[in-house]
Formats: C-alpha cells, structure tokens, sequence
C-alpha cells in the first residue's frame, strides 16, 4: 500500500530523516518507534504532504509516486494524518469539525454521511455534537482529531502520538480502535509514547535515531530485544 524508498527530509536546518525505507501494508499496524528529536513527525509530515519537497528518494502510495503531491490530493487519495497536535477548530462544534474536515470534492449530503458512519465507530463524540470544541477536555478533542482524520473513509492513517497524556483507560480504548481499523483491512503507520503497547498490537515495527533506520522487525521480537528494553521499554 505505502512503500518509502531512501528518503530524505530537511527540516529547517537540520537533515531530519535520512535514507528511510519502509513498507506498509493493508490490514497492518507498523510501529515508528524512536526518541524525541529522531524524525518520526517529520516522516509522517512529508508522506503526508504536510511538509514537501522531500529532497530525494520516493513515496509511493497503491503502486504511484505521491511525494509531489499536496496534503489534500493526499486526502482524496485515502491517507489520512491524525497530527500530535490534536488539529481542531476550537470555535467551531464538534458536529462542524467532523464535517469541514470531509474532503472538497465530497458533496455535504456525502460528507453528513460520513459522519454517521464516524459517530457509529465513535459514539462518545455522538453526545458532544453541539459543544464547542474548546470545551472538551484532553481526552475527547483526541477522539475529536481521529475523527475527523476517519471522516474521509481512508486506506492509510498515520497517527502521530495519538495517545499522549490521555488515562491509561483512554489509552486502552485507542489502541483497541487501531486494532478494529486493521482488521477492515486499513494499513497505519503509529507514532506513540506508549512503546510497549503499541509493539503488543503492531505487526512489525522501525526504529529512528537520528533520522536513520537503527532497527525493524517483528513487533513481538522486539518486544524481547535486550536493546529495545533499555533503551524504550524498562522494566515490564
């Protein structure tokens, strides 16, 4: 579905990411896993279309090259990007963020349906429909960004923190949607501070140092990787 080969990112002065390769396919969770500072927003960014040009390499997303392409081409395409930052329109309800956030070449009868089917999958924003978005608290302006990155059906989602500083109950329930969303057979690429959580539902995972690839394979091997223990996950 998303294949990245040897790419390069610069973010202001810094070369950010450097030669990254990797593969994601339908029906998988992969796992970017690294230190603060290591590249893993900036990756997301630029597959995302939030920051471009890459400087070399290529994306491909269902067999074409889209690294040229801007964020809302990216959209209509089927990727979605749920930023850590929780991207939400404070003043606007909950009921409208949903919507505007349905992409442009949707009619409004065919993004209110798309609602629905978000409302479905997420029925705690059902209840939050007419409040301001500024009034939610930490937990449901998240549900609030997945959301809206669901509004528009996608293939692909990258999710970038998505569980930071939410409760450990919160936490739980994300993780479990993430599993629901690969099992209809949607590829994601997942960014958390949650480490060992995240390896116990990934399929495979890629760790960034420095904006380089330092190690990738199976989500439960290296769950047990002496290295990724000291260095990620602590004592169990």
């Amino acid at each position: 579905m998303l294949e990245l080969q040897d790419v390069h990112v610069t973010y202001g002065p810094v070369k950010a990411v450097r030669g990254v390769s990797l593969a994601v396919g339908a029906g998988e969770i992969l796992a970017l896993v690294g230190a603060n500072g290591a590249g893993k927003s900036t990756l997301l960014e630029a597959i995302s279309g939030i920051k471009r040009p890459i400087d070399r390499g290529s994306i491909r997303f269902r067999g074409s090259a889209v690294e040229g392409l801007d964020a809302p081409e990216l959209v209509a395409r089927g990727i979605a990007h749920v930023p850590e930052n929780r991207l939400i329109f404070a003043r606007m309800t909950v009921g409208e963020n949903l919507l505007v956030a349905a992409a442009s070449h949707l009619s409004r009868r065919t993004a209110v349906e798309h609602r629905e089917k978000v409302l479905h999958r997420l029925p705690m924003l059902r209840r939050l429909l007419a409040l301001p978005a500024a009034s939610l608290s930490g937990g449901q302006r998240q549900w609030l960004a997945i959301g809206r990155g669901l509004m528009n059906d996608p293939t692909l989602i990258l999710l970038d923190e998505p569980t930071l500083g939410l409760s450990p109950a919160a936490t739980t329930a994300i993780f479990e949607l993430l599993v629901a969303l690969r099992a209809e057979g949607k590829g994601l690429l997942v960014v958390d501070q949650n480490v060992r959580q995240l390896l116990e539902i990934a399929d495979r995972a890629l760790v960034l140092d420095g904006g380089r690839v330092t190690a990738q394979g199976q989500a439960q091997a290296l769950l047990t990787d002496p290295r990724m223990i000291e260095a990620y996950l602590g004592a169990a």
